[in-house]
């Protein structure tokens, strides 16, 4: 980090980028145990203090949402289903919200972000039922940034997880450190 600035170069890093440890993997099927909340948490501020004065722009989960597609690559997932999935992803912005909120008490000049992997998408048709599928497409990879970038999940995909029967693991403080940790 030292060399990227005397060369005039910011550097942005990322914390977690798909390389989630297999024996998180395998105790607690990774990130659909709440364990690994704190565990990141402490890695995290580890990082922000070994780091200070030489980074001052984080990430925290590399698309995020590609959790439904690969679930063991981005989040450890050894046995993966809807629910195992929806733990994970909640976990992972409990983890990232709770890291932002660590840092801007300690390190309040952080910036601390997060990243989506995007591509646009295009009906093949005018057709409206098409156009539906292109928007639902859009809502399940975009509705991980309402919920980093809001502090909520939106409303369709709560009606989602509830037609589909998944519950959120929400514990009490959750819904408030979501809103918090933005």
């Amino acid at each position: 980090f030292k060399t990227c600035r005397e060369y005039g170069i910011e550097p942005l890093v990322t914390l977690e980028h798909y390389e989630n440890p297999l024996s998180l993997a395998n105790r607690f099927n990774g990130w659909d145990s709440r364990y690994l909340v704190d565990i990141f948490v402490k890695y995290a501020t580890t990082c922000f203090a070994r780091f200070d004065g030489l980074v001052k722009y984080y990430l925290t989960f590399n698309e995020i949402n590609c959790i439904e597609v690969a679930p063991y690559v981005t989040a450890g997932l050894i046995h993966a289903d809807p629910q195992n999935i929806a733990n994970a992803a909640y976990h992972q912005f409990l983890a990232s919200a709770k890291t932002v909120i660590a840092a801007h008490e300690k390190w309040p000049e952080l910036k601390i972000g997060m990243m989506l992997a995007y591509g646009p998408m295009y009906a093949m048709t005018c057709d409206p039922d098409h156009q539906l599928l292109v928007m639902k497409a859009d809502n399940d990879g975009l509705f991980f940034a309402d919920v980093q970038m809001l502090g909520e999940y939106p409303a369709y995909k709560l009606i989602q997880y509830n037609n589909e029967g998944i519950t959120l693991p929400i514990q009490d403080g959750d819904l408030e450190t979501l809103k918090a940790g933005t």
